[in-house]
């Protein structure tokens, strides 16, 4: 018999049948709160990721509204030395998983406070991958010469003149091999010199882009946004991309058959253009040309500038007084030019306000003089076809 039914003598009813009991409603606790803020050493990290001294932290925003490490240091109380070596350390930040114990701060032992860094959340999104920009070497090419031709012998136009404002350049891809050895006109001089490179035709099929219609630039499947661009590129600075010209099918360019140039194969020593040549660039369609004679009587160095400057010769009126190394120039090739005096000729180069260059033609030594002094003149001008 239980105690129950010999205290009160019988057996107490269950006053509700199995059916009736009451559900037991269980108390919900409220969830843990994992603190990721203020976490001291030997306790357990509750979640993964980069912690941060507080200390450090708050030592290190102190000291930057101070006005000193010794302000700072007698603020506080302390010695400077060892806040000093305190403060050379980086702020403690340190990398725990979930389940390990946090250690102490090397800089602040037992006084360690921890604090976990938000983490940037990884985005989900696509990133925008921007196309990387590479600019491209220019090559120097011979200035526009005003308006140009198809140089395509096998376009059946008939010698296409393309104006300023219209015109395609077709890059060859050993054009574009070539030029990225010497992108200047001077590095282009020396490599032909070297190479052996000399005619015309030879020189604008290895070395220089070339000209072509819209009709010729359509067969050849050039990009012609591209070549345009390279031709107004040129008409405007002398310059063009140095890379072959990209085609617009996977088909390779047919080979080109270069229009000979109707321009005269010109030499040094040569009658044209109202003179004598007497100098010519790599290119080998521009130069300079020598008056045939010397102007009449002697001239002080202004009045030499201004004769040169207005002088009408041969149905030409762009003539100058050339200068110091353009005189060197006409001085070696003086017996190609001829009708010099074994004299003194000035150049239009000064050293001074009352100085300027003068060429002996007997030895070729360059000197200085006064500009009042008179000596002898040749006039000349520059070509270009």
């Amino acid at each position: 018999m239980s105690w129950f039914t010999k205290i009160f003598g019988h057996k107490q009813e269950n006053p509700y049948s199995p059916a009736e009991l009451p559900e037991r409603q269980e108390e919900k606790l409220p969830a843990a709160i994992e603190s990721t803020t203020n976490l001291v050493p030997n306790t357990v990290v509750p979640k993964s990721g980069l912690y941060t001294c507080n200390m450090c932290r708050v030592l290190d925003s102190a000291m930057r509204k101070s006005k000193s490490l010794g302000d700072y240091a007698q603020q506080k109380c302390v010695d400077s030395e060892v806040l000093a070596g305190i403060l050379r350390a980086a702020i403690t930040q340190q990398r725990y998983k979930a389940g390990e114990c946090f250690g102490e701060c090397p800089n602040h032992k037992n006084d360690t406070v921890w604090t976990l860094e938000p983490e940037e959340v990884p985005s989900t999104s696509t990133p925008v991958v921007k196309p990387v920009t590479r600019e491209l070497p220019m090559m120097e090419c011979p200035p526009f010469p005003g308006n140009a031709s198809c140089s395509d012998n096998d376009c059946p136009c008939p010698n296409t003149t393309m104006p300023p404002a219209k015109g395609y350049l077709w890059v060859k891809p050993e054009v574009a091999d070539t030029r990225m050895k010497c992108l200047s006109l001077a590095a282009l001089n020396g490599y032909m010199t070297a190479s052996g490179i000399s005619s015309i035709d030879e020189i604008r099929r290895r070395c220089l882009p070339i000209v072509v219609c819209e009709q010729a630039a359509k067969r050849r499947n050039l990009d012609m946004e591209v070549a345009a661009s390279d031709y107004g590129s040129w008409v405007k600075t002398g310059k063009v991309p140095c890379r072959a010209t990209p085609l617009v099918s996977s088909e390779s360019a047919p080979a080109i058959n270069i229009r000979s140039s109707s321009a005269p194969t010109l030499n040094i020593g040569d009658e044209y253009g109202g003179g004598i040549i007497f100098y010519i660039d790599a290119t080998k369609r521009r130069g300079l040309i020598a008056a045939k004679e010397d102007l009449s009587g002697d001239f002080n160095w202004d009045d030499a500038n201004i004769e040169c400057k207005y002088l009408v010769s041969n149905g030409y009126s762009d003539w100058f007084l050339p200068n110091k190394e353009q005189l060197n120039q006409l001085y070696l090739q003086r017996s190609a030019v001829g009708g010099f005096s074994d004299d003194y000729y000035w150049s239009s180069t000064e050293i001074s306000a009352n100085l300027a260059w003068f060429q002996g033609f007997v030895i070729g030594y360059q000197d200085g003089y006064y500009k009042d002094y008179r000596l002898c003149v040749r006039a000349v001008r520059a070509f270009n076809y």
